[in-house]
């Protein structure tokens, strides 16, 4: 979000449309990149063992 805070805070109103447009494509690649970067850090903690072998008890079929 601070990214994108501020790219969207940057521009004046004296700057030319296409300015603003390569701006917000600009913020819009670095924000989407960073955030794949720090959910690529987290993802292996969501990868946990399956529900079984969560609970320390072993089912067994009927």
């Amino acid at each position: 979000m601070v990214v994108i805070f501020l790219g969207a805070t940057t521009p004046e109103a004296s700057w030319p449309v296409w300015s603003v447009l390569v701006l917000g494509t600009v913020t819009g690649g670095v924000a989407g990149g960073l955030r794949g970067v720090v959910s690529g850090w987290f993802l292996p903690s969501l990868t946990g063992a399956a529900g079984g072998n969560r609970t320390g008890r072993h089912w067994r079929s009927a």
